[in-house]
């Protein structure tokens, strides 16, 4: 085993006792934060902002697709920096303009320096809120009340058995329903009231690292941060994205905020659209949620503030592909990309599977299913809650966003995977996806607005260009083949009034399906279009219609589907796939470098392909 994973797994066992030690199911003297009395109804959607500056040089009213992350880590996040991470936002946001990083110049594992191949046009530094507190004490002043205790020795002790004891040792306090601090911050309010203020230093930090980044018209980014709730090792994880420079003094963190209508009521709160605030939240890696990510739809108070805040669904990153599972209720052979068995996170960190935890139960908590459940909503004749829109992101702990490169991954979780045998210890993770925004110019305001109406697509991390439409009254494939043809696509089709991805479709006529693709680096091979319908009864069944692209195509392609199982009485929705042919993965490449791993010999069992691929937001049919 890889000397790093090494020390992690073994310093697991006394992180564990260190929990049992402490008392992890008490706050200390923490009282909870979201007793106040609960709110019937979410703070009113302001609806699209208003971007009131001068129109970029590349507006454009049929959009622009712009390409971003909105899922990064950097040395603010305690399981970073405890990885070697010593980037902080400012470094992240210069990386993705181009700038050079080192990977974990903290760990004794460091992975030289890396470059983004492609520079981004937006993104957000997402660092975990629970744990800012005891980051600004430990790491930003030699002089702050604290930074001697032996907690902190022991997190800047990167590598050491007593940094991976305290640093886990403080995750898994998130466990327990009743989550608390980390001692640092617990027993007494002085504790808790000296970790509170470095909480709002560091977000304070934050917010300057992007706002002195954003660059209107040319790189936008985005004040956020990350609600990481982890209940039971279910990861219930949010990513917080604001729209502009109202945000709430401290970020609502899981140890306050324990749940995620906790969350949302904090915000109605606090984050008011009548002063300028909006934020929307976004679940990653429900694959690791053990079935429950989509849970919180059970509770009726909580489904106006789902369908208020929970607008997107982060699809594909580095621990895995959400979409689906395949030989599952709702699955495809599709679904067979990516996959990380079981729970992600027990397989990071070497732990066993939680008990009960099946590939059966696993699989609701994936998105096709959580989109399916919001079917059933439509069935019922109640709105739906779960009409998600795509993006992909990396979940880097690098401070690299984007990083996303095949042939040149140094990782994502600092000394624990900087060198290509820790990699390949570990084969089921990958570089993870790209978010895309069809936006009318690289502004917060506009594609914040793309955000919320889910004109959006996820991508495993090349930069194909694609775009979804649904229109009703085209009369057959031949007047189909027209507007696929239109030298201003997609002018005729939204002159003539079709949804977009993202959008709702509310003619009972039969719509045809329109994907129009251009490639990235390599040639494109097919469209999958994904059709989810459920009965009267809330009953989901799934049809794949495999659509190939000619090899003459060249770098363009645009492809039409009339759906004739149509039923306008059957609540449905459509997205698509759109495959590139395969090329060689990260793990052939590590291979090259490190080729006695056992996987890497000859008829080794590796997986040294990939089909990379993007998938648009859905279209949803609601009369």
């Amino acid at each position: 085993m890889y000397e790093g994973r090494t020390v992690l797994v073994s310093g697991l066992a006394a992180a564990l006792v260190s929990i049992v030690a402490a008392g992890c199911g008490s706050r200390g003297s923490q009282a909870p934060e979201g007793g106040a009395a609960f709110l019937a109804d979410p703070d009113p959607d302001p609806g699209p902002p208003v971007d009131t500056g001068a129109a970029c040089p590349d507006a454009n009213p049929l959009k622009n697709v712009y390409f971003g992350e909105l899922h990064t880590h950097t040395s603010y996040s305690l399981d970073a920096y405890a990885t070697g991470t010593r980037a902080d936002p400012s470094v992240a946001y210069a990386f993705a303009r181009g700038a050079e990083v080192p990977v974990a110049p903290g760990s004794p594992n460091p992975g030289g320096k890396t470059k983004i191949d492609r520079p981004l046009d937006f993104m957000a530094v997402t660092d975990h809120s629970e744990f800012l507190g005891p980051i600004g004490i430990c790491t930003l002043d030699p002089k702050a009340d604290g930074y001697d205790a032996p907690y902190c020795q022991a997190i800047r002790n990167t590598g050491s058995t007593a940094a991976t004891v305290v640093t886990y040792g403080t995750l898994f306090r998130l466990i327990p329903k009743d989550p608390s601090d980390p001692i640092l911050c617990n027993g007494t309010d002085a504790r808790s009231e000296r970790c509170r203020q470095q909480a709002r230093t560091l977000w304070k930090r934050t917010q300057e690292a992007a706002n002195a980044a954003y660059e209107r018209c040319r790189f936008t980014t985005f004040k956020a941060y990350e609600w990481s709730g982890q209940s039971g090792m279910a990861n219930m994880h949010r990513n917080v994205i604001f729209v502009g420079d109202k945000v709430p003094e401290t970020p609502f963190d899981y140890i306050r905020y324990p749940s995620a209508i906790e969350l949302w009521q904090a915000l109605s709160r606090e984050c008011k659209s009548s002063e300028g605030c909006d934020a929307i939240t976004i679940p990653h890696n429900s694959n690791a949620s053990t079935g429950q990510m989509w849970d919180t739809a059970n509770d009726p108070r909580t489904r106006k503030f789902m369908k208020r805040y929970q607008v997107l669904v982060e699809f594909f990153q580095h621990k895995g592909n959400s979409e689906c599972l395949p030989n599952q209720a709702l699955g495809d052979p599709g679904c067979a990309f990516e996959v990380v068995p079981g729970s992600a996170l027990s397989e990071m960190l070497g732990l066993p599977q939680m008990p009960g935890n099946s590939e059966e139960k696993n699989a609701t908590g994936y998105v096709r299913n959580g989109l399916a459940r919001g079917l059933a909503f439509t069935a019922q004749k109640q709105p739906n809650p779960m009409q998600f829109g795509f993006i992909g992101s990396t979940d880097t702990h690098n401070a690299t966003p984007g990083n996303v490169k095949e042939s040149a991954w140094p990782g994502h979780t600092g000394g624990t995977d900087s060198k290509p045998e820790a990699r390949l210890a570990s084969p089921n993770f990958n570089p993870g996806g790209i978010a895309a925004v069809w936006a009318e110019q690289n502004t917060r305001e506009s594609i914040f607005a793309a955000m919320k109406r889910r004109e959006t697509y996820a991508t495993s991390g090349p930069r194909m260009v694609v775009r979804l439409y649904a229109a009703s009254g085209v009369t057959d494939d031949e007047a189909a083949k027209k507007l696929c043809d239109d030298s201003m696509f997609p002018k005729a089709l939204v002159d003539a009034g079709s949804v977009p991805m993202g959008g709702i479709l509310t003619s009972k006529e039969k719509p045809y399906l329109f994907v129009h693709a251009m490639k990235d680096e390599t040639p494109l091979e097919r469209v999958e279009i994904v059709k989810l319908t459920t009965d009267a009864s809330g009953k989901a069944s799934v049809v794949i219609e495999k659509i190939a692209i000619p090899e003459d195509s060249g770098n363009r392609a645009c492809v039409y589907w009339s759906d004739k199982s149509f039923d306008p009485a059957k609540p449905t929705l459509y997205y698509a796939r759109v495959l590139e042919q395969p090329t060689w993965r990260w793990s052939h490449y590590d291979c090259e470098k490190a080729p006695s791993v056992e996987g890497c010999k000859e008829g080794g069992k590796l997986n040294v392909k990939v089909q990379e691929r993007a998938w648009t937001s859905p279209i949803f049919l609601e009369l």
